[in-house]
């Protein structure tokens, strides 16, 4: 989910105050450590806000989930968004 926040410059506050969710929330998704669980309305807003689709949004958390049990299988557990951009 990481590259579809760079990808269209919208950092973790934003989404969070779109979505009405906190930024930790975020945070995590874009980390991997957790996947969207969100209403059907807020998905929307998610996939526009991200400007991708439910499918784009669903192979990104995938990634991101990938990418966490790397850097964890090599006792990396640095999270991507502790003010790293």
């Amino acid at each position: 989910m990481r590259h579809l926040l760079k990808r269209v410059g919208n950092r973790p506050e934003v989404i969070a105050a779109n979505l009405d969710i906190s930024v930790q929330t975020v945070r995590n998704w874009a980390n991997g450590a957790k996947s969207p669980t969100l209403p059907v309305e807020k998905m929307k807003v998610l996939t526009e806000r991200l400007n991708c689709s439910f499918d784009e949004l669903v192979a990104a958390v995938e990634e991101s989930k990938a990418m966490r049990a790397e850097r964890l299988a090599s006792g990396d557990d640095k999270q991507w968004y502790e003010g790293d951009d």
